[in-house]
């Protein structure tokens, strides 16, 4: 989360040497029908900013990507938001990268930030304290499974598949093994997490629940009510 799209404009990268018919500062890639609002406020302060910008959406990224293969385009700055959630996006990403482009969110480090279960183990690593976790190895992989510690979720529990967002294949009230069973079925090429429900406290009138982004260097706490979704700026004063 960015209170101002200026941080990304702070982050593109002087001038490369680099042999193409259009040069273009700063490429936004997206999909998400949420990031809209963004993408219109980023590319008037780029404009103010006498940056110039290309928009790759799903209707235009197979163009674009063909037009960067044949070195009629430049990214001097990549901002991709589409190949965490569709892979056609991917090969652009790759050309960008393989051009000297600089991309800000790496594919790479994109896929390894995205997986829940992988930044479960790291936060534990670091000495994080984190819900009670189980982590289960996709349904496709292995059907049956013994979850002998069950009974340290506590009733009811999370279900949560490793890879995804907005809530989608996440399971806030689960109670039995068959609960468990079906969710995996649901999508069985994923791993999933069985973790403990947290009931946070409450602040004033707000749920204490946070959310922090690191972005370009700075890092972002924002307010993040866990059942309405609602995020709200954490102020100095709070």
């Amino acid at each position: 989360m960015l209170k101002e799209p200026v941080t990304v404009i702070a982050a593109i990268s002087e001038k490369k040497s680099f042999t193409s018919n259009r040069k273009i500062d700063l490429g936004i890639a997206w999909e998400w029908e949420y990031d809209q609002a963004f993408v219109a406020q980023l590319q008037n302060v780029c404009s103010s900013a006498g940056l110039a910008t290309c928009i790759v959406t799903p209707d235009n990224v197979d163009a674009i990507t063909a037009e960067y293969h044949r070195n009629e385009l430049f990214f001097h700055t990549y901002l991709d938001r589409g190949s965490d959630a569709a892979k056609e996006f991917v090969p652009l990403a790759q050309l960008v990268q393989q051009s000297g482009g600089r991309i800000i969110n790496r594919y790479v480090a994109m896929q390894w930030a995205m997986d829940k279960a992988t930044m479960h183990l790291e936060f534990l690593a670091a000495g994080l304290d984190v819900p009670f976790t189980i982590i289960l190895s996709p349904y496709s992989k292995q059907p049956k499974v013994e979850i002998a510690a069950l009974d340290k979720l506590n009733r009811p529990f999370i279900i949560k598949p490793a890879i995804g967002g907005g809530g989608v294949g996440v399971v806030l009230s689960a109670e039995t093994l068959a609960d468990i069973l079906q969710a995996r079925m649901s999508q069985n090429r994923q791993k999933y997490l069985l973790q403990k429900k947290i009931q946070p406290v409450v602040l004033g009138h707000k749920r204490a629940w946070f959310r922090a982004y690191y972005v370009l260097g700075d890092t972002y706490l924002v307010w993040w009510d866990d059942l309405t979704h609602i995020y709200h700026y954490l102020e100095a004063s709070e």
